[in-house]
């Protein structure tokens, strides 16, 4: 005799128009709601995200109770003309992401996303319906953005003399913040049930990776040369003067600590510790720390003698920041800035540009510098969450290292 076919739980109230419907789609699963919508002239549903019945597929009475009202309610305010109906578009989802999906993000990470949100609003729209994104969306922007035919703002440029290839890393930090959003989106609770979005529209899109990432490192002689001109590059003192620039200070900081350019401009006087054993240590603040965590660090003797010195010639102490904008000094230079002298100085060294290079190349030579030592260590004094970034992304192979590994092999003899 076959056995009886389990019945799943339903409940309806209200007249036809208005008529709310909470149901389990499948024997023990969550319960879902449905009601019509005269917009779209056909029924909506939302996951309600919560189970009527227990592990054994008895009713759990106060969870069926929640769901009789919640649908009470909704029929109610379906009669009322307060329903949740209109579709998401992409105007809508990003007002809701911006106010609430990365607020907690440093003001750097923030801007980035909000440079990547006005890319999708110009080239899709802000009225797109998000919920009709598909593959062909998807692989028109890898196309399109790839090569230059949309610009960083999400402009269409028709002329070919315009257009500026970027390389699939590029392409793939927009979409990786659209795929934020919709994903954002189903975790978004709205009036009336539910979610703002049922299912990421982007879900099983491939994202572009980079197959050969610049990850430029600069070796010994680049920094020496660096630092035999960085002197001569200049920047405007107080009273609109040219007067010597951090240059030289910022070289020895990124080559001997490994941080991040803007952990090390942010850096004030009181976050320096001179008496600190051996030479002296440095409080990296969570606020303006790429991951958002406190590191105090021991420094070499060379960062405590260049720190010495610009204190000396700067005459400057207390909770004021180490390189101040002579012209704004309630702030600090800017990492553009910053960038800028970096280039003075090679154009002065006669050295080449390296391509993807700037700042970040002191600080993935200052990781391969350490390979022989402890990579977690080696994460906690550079600033790294955990070592897979530190070993996927920022040690690199070298000469003297990879011959090491070529005549360092010794004679197998396998355990009988």
């Amino acid at each position: 005799m076959a056995a009886k076919k389990q019945r799943c739980w339903r409940y309806t109230i209200g007249p036809l128009g208005y008529r709310v419907t909470v149901q389990e789609r499948t024997f023990g699963g969550p319960v879902y709601v449905y009601w019509y919508d005269a917009k779209i002239r056909g029924r909506r549903k939302r996951s309600r995200g919560y189970h009527v019945r227990d592990a054994a597929g008895e009713l759990i009475q106060d969870q069926v109770n929640r769901a009789q009202q919640e649908a009470n309610e909704l029929s109610t305010r379906l009669m009322q003309g307060d329903a949740p109906t209109g579709p998401v578009t992409l105007g809508r989802l990003f007002a809701l992401f911006r106010r609430e999906g990365f607020a907690e993000h440093s003001p750097r990470h923030r801007l980035e996303t909000e440079r990547q949100l006005e890319l999708w609003l110009n080239y899709l729209g802000a009225e797109f319906v998000v919920a009709q994104l598909e593959a062909r969306e998807w692989r028109a922007f890898i196309r399109d953005r790839r090569a230059g035919r949309i610009d960083a703002r999400g402009k269409r440029l028709d002329e070919p003399a315009k257009q500026q290839p970027v390389r699939d890393r590029v392409v793939g930090k927009a979409l990786m913040v659209l795929r934020q959003a919709c994903r954002f989106s189903t975790r978004c609770r709205v009036k009336g049930g539910g979610f703002l979005l049922d299912t990421d529209p982007t879900a099983g899109l491939p994202i572009p990776n980079e197959k050969n990432p610049r990850r430029p490192a600069a070796d010994a002689e680049r920094l020496e040369r660096l630092l035999t001109v960085a002197d001569r590059v200049s920047m405007y003192g107080t009273d609109g003067r040219r007067v010597r620039s951090y240059l030289r200070e910022l070289l020895t900081l990124a080559a001997d600590t490994g941080r991040r350019i803007s952990s090390i401009l942010a850096l004030r006087w009181s976050d320096w510790d001179p008496e600190a054993k051996p030479y002296c240590a440095i409080s990296w603040r969570a606020e303006h720390d790429k991951i958002g965590r406190d590191w105090v660090t021991p420094v070499t003797p060379a960062v405590r003698t260049a720190l010495e010195a610009l204190r000396m010639e700067r005459q400057t102490v207390g909770d004021v920041h180490i390189f101040a904008d002579p012209r704004t000094p309630d702030r600090p230079v800017t990492r553009h800035q910053a960038t800028g002298w970096l280039r003075r100085a090679e154009e002065l060294a006669n050295l080449e540009h390296l391509r993807g290079g700037a700042w970040h190349m002191f600080r993935r030579s200052w990781a391969s510098e350490r390979k022989h030592l402890s990579p977690k260590d080696v994460a906690y004094a550079g600033g790294w969450k955990d070592t897979t970034t530190l070993l996927k992304c920022y040690q690199q192979p070298d000469e003297e290292t990879v011959e090491q590994v070529v005549l360092g092999g010794r004679p197998l003899r396998m355990v009988r």
